[in-house]
């Protein structure tokens, strides 16, 4: 309920009025007593008007100051409350603008592909945090890397003679077989996939100069569980790169010392044949003894690509003809993708992979 303050506004200056006018008819009948005292009478009603005149123009002045007081305690008012509420909404900005940060963060964190050292994209491009440590350039240390390559028939001096023999010519030439089905595993999430490669084989996949899709998680996945724990332990990661200076056919490669295989965009077009290949390098990298009796048993003690010795007989294919590495990664290939076929044209090296490097599980 609003009041009506005008009656008390009036009552009030009713008051001051009556009192300034009060003194002020003091302060004349003391100047009309002084001027009958002297002797110089003047009109005392005139003095009185005086007084009064001067009344009123106090009482004004003081009703003036009264009001630039007010006005003024109006103005820091309204400065103040526009300062608070100008405060109070830059907060409430600030505040929803961090809430919608928080908020993204939170929807980024979850949404397709997640991992700490894994960077991998699915068909949607879902990405993580990448570490790009695919240098290309380090092919280029003499016999160090170990490569796949595809229907090329004339890289054999593609990086000159101190790189490595570029790939096998004989890539993509035999059908893929079926890999294994991956049972308990959601392989249509590409998280789901990066954590199974992780948690059952110990494997790492990440991205390097190029990024996994979800089919490439998936057929990796499927081929490492047809393959004996004995054989996939010795791969600790495969990246994903787009090419290597080893050339433009060549589908991947792996460098000595490192169980770490590098699959280029080319050779995604064979993944089996790729990842089978080079894993196979890990293999022999990893397991000096086993591989020391294949140089025995095939190459007469050859080391390497430039050790002496000469081929006790012939590869399974041309490129595993090159050298000793070559040979084993080529005919263990062969052996999971044609074991029939190699079992009949090359027994020996057949039961060599299936006694030392398969554990028994035959293709």
């Amino acid at each position: 309920m609003k009041r009506n303050h005008l009656p008390l506004i009036l009552t009030l200056l009713f008051v001051v009025v009556f009192l300034f006018a009060g003194d002020a008819r003091s302060e004349s009948i003391n100047v009309l007593q002084k001027d009958l005292n002297s002797n110089q009478i003047t009109t005392g009603g005139a003095a009185s008007s005086s007084g009064c005149t001067d009344a009123a123009g106090k009482i004004g002045s003081s009703i003036k100051s009264a009001a630039e007081s007010i006005s003024q305690s109006c103005n820091q008012i309204k400065s103040s409350c526009s300062g608070f509420f100008s405060k109070l909404k830059s907060f409430f900005q600030d505040l929803f603008s961090m809430f919608k940060q928080i908020i993204k963060q939170f929807v980024d964190a979850f949404k397709g592909c997640t991992g700490n050292t894994t960077g991998v994209s699915d068909n949607n491009g879902c990405n993580q945090n990448t570490s790009n440590n695919a240098d290309d350039g380090a092919s280029n240390s003499s016999s160090n890397n170990e490569t796949s390559n595809s229907n090329s028939n004339d890289n054999s001096n593609t990086n000159g003679s101190n790189q490595t023999p570029p790939a096998n010519n004989d890539q993509g030439a035999a059908t893929e077989r079926p890999a294994g089905e991956a049972a308990g595993v959601d392989t249509s999430n590409a998280q789901s996939l990066i954590k199974a490669l992780k948690e059952k084989f110990n494997i790492t996949v990440e991205n390097g100069s190029s990024q996994w899709s979800l089919s490439q998680l998936k057929q990796t996945y499927e081929l490492l569980t047809k393959l004996p724990p004995s054989f996939t332990a010795n791969t600790k990661m495969i990246q994903r790169i787009a090419s290597t200076s080893l050339g433009a056919n060549v589908g991947g490669y792996v460098s000595s010392g490192a169980p770490r295989v590098y699959l280029t965009n080319h050779g995604t077009s064979s993944m089996t044949f790729v990842l089978v290949h080079e894993m196979a390098h890990c293999f022999h990298f990893a397991q000096s003894g086993v591989f020391s009796k294949w140089q025995s048993q095939f190459w007469g003690g050859r080391n390497g690509y430039s050790g002496s010795g000469n081929q006790v007989s012939s590869s399974v294919s041309s490129y595993g003809n090159s050298n000793s590495m070559e040979d084993f990664a080529e005919s263990v290939r062969a052996y999971y993708m044609n074991g029939a076929s190699m079992k009949r044209t090359h027994p020996d090296r057949y039961e060599f992979v299936k006694q030392y490097v398969m554990a028994g599980v035959e293709y």
